[in-house]
């Protein structure tokens, strides 16, 4: 009989399992019917951004009557507007904590490793690339505003992650630009990873260094070009301007034999 219908039309099995259900403050009620809706989000990412995101869905996933939805959202476009918010939330991609008294090589390699994984395996990454791809006039403004809001965070990360360590970015070039740079080259590689796990090593081992990603690699790589002693007066042309020497002088040296 789990499954007949009570004299209202609900049925009994579900009733039974609302009246179970912790009773929630009105913010933790409402925080759980968004992240209901991600977890949809997350296993379908694809199409018209959320308007699979159906309310019905949104209160079984959180084991509510529809009614509950309307106690919080007068519509389901006002849920879903509400919803996107969530998914764009920048807290999901926040910098890591700083390794005091770290080296910063090691930090790279260390922090790269972890951020990689979690990229990878991030379903937030797969929605925010789902909701790029749908190109829709109204949804790019909030995807545009998401990446500066991340963009600012990983800005101030580096620029104390620089200083803590006697540097500072090379002009022309900003923190944010460094930022912006560095998270393109990670969001690039998770993607790639996440679908083509052996294009992006991710445990290339190094001899006296241990093991490096593919991300680890590049970031270290860019380090001379974009920063410089604190004080310097160091340009990113004068980077161009000593790179160009070192290629000259290796191009016009002995051939090997």
């Amino acid at each position: 009989m789990s499954d007949a219908l009570d004299p209202d039309g609900a049925a009994t099995e579900g009733v039974r399992r609302r009246r179970r259900r912790k009773r929630l403050s009105a913010e933790e009620g409402r925080q759980a019917l968004l992240d209901a809706g991600r977890a949809l989000a997350h296993e379908q990412p694809a199409g018209p951004p959320l308007e699979h995101i159906r309310l019905t869905d949104v209160a079984d996933r959180a084991g509510v009557s529809v009614g509950a939805l309307y106690h919080y959202w007068d519509s389901q476009d006002g849920y879903r507007d509400d919803l996107l918010d969530e998914v764009f939330a920048p807290s999901r991609f926040d910098p890591p904590a700083d390794l005091d008294g770290v080296d910063l090589v090691d930090l790279i390699r260390v922090g790269t490793e972890a951020e990689l994984d979690r990229l990878r395996t991030s379903p937030d990454l797969r929605v925010l690339m789902a909701m790029w791809a749908a190109a829709d006039p109204a949804i790019e403004p909030r995807v545009a505003e998401h990446f500066r809001a991340v963009g600012e965070d990983w800005a101030a990360f580096y620029e104390a992650v620089f200083r803590a360590r006697g540097l500072e970015v090379r002009p022309p070039f900003t923190y944010a630009h460094v930022a912006a740079l560095l998270t393109a080259v990670g969001d690039g590689l998770a993607v790639r990873s996440s679908v083509d796990p052996g294009a992006v090593p991710a445990d290339v081992e190094v001899d006296g260094e241990g093991r490096w990603t593919l991300l680890g690699a590049a970031l270290v790589a860019l380090l001379p070009a974009f920063s410089r002693p604190v004080g310097s007066e160091a340009t990113f042309a004068d980077h161009l301007a000593g790179l160009r020497a070192d290629l000259a002088r290796s191009t016009s040296g002995p051939a090997a034999g």
